[in-house]
């Protein structure tokens, strides 16, 4: 078993009767990373190794309330992608309200892109309309869904296309 920066991740965790805000500062006092997103008050997700946060969960009062979210088809512990996280948390930071969604939405899905420019540069997601507005959508390891507020297609980089295939028309 190593004990390498590669064994540090990012755990969705399911909190069972306490809020994430009194549980938070107790991970953040004992070294831990995490983020708890806005709106959604049962889950939070914690960056570092899964033996270390079983300790936490075992040793203090605090964590006998986390529970690993399991993955339905081999229920071991969902692990983020480090790369979808820090999207959900850039959407979060940049938005005072964002658009977060628990359950996989019910949405048509564009052009797979990623954002070019402004407080969102780097994101990847897939366009969507949202109450009429083009946004783009963000998964975050199939565990929530953020969504941007209206993103200008000038602002977006059509990707898993060709270039000259007019991507202004798919978006």
């Amino acid at each position: 078993m190593s004990d390498g920066v590669k064994d540090i991740r990012w755990y969705a965790m399911s909190l069972l009767y306490v809020q994430a805000a009194k549980v938070a500062p107790a991970l953040e006092g004992a070294g831990f990373e995490c983020f708890v997103p806005p709106v959604v008050r049962n889950i939070m997700f914690i960056h570092d190794s899964r033996e270390r946060i079983a300790e936490f969960m075992k040793f203090d009062s605090r964590g006998a309330r986390l529970i690993f979210m399991r993955s339905r088809s081999d229920g071991q512990p969902i692990v983020v992608r480090d790369s979808a996280m820090q999207d959900f948390i850039s959407i979060c930071r940049v938005y005072s309200c964002p658009i977060v969604m628990t359950r996989r939405p019910e949405l048509k899905l564009g052009a797979h892109v990623r954002v070019k420019e402004g407080p969102l540069a780097g994101i990847e997601g897939h366009v969507v309309r949202i109450r009429k507005s083009r946004c783009v959508l963000v998964n975050v390891d199939n565990v929530l869904w953020a969504a941007t507020e209206f993103i200008n297609p000038d602002m977006l980089e059509v990707l898993d296309e060709e270039p000259d295939a007019g991507s202004e028309t798919k978006l």
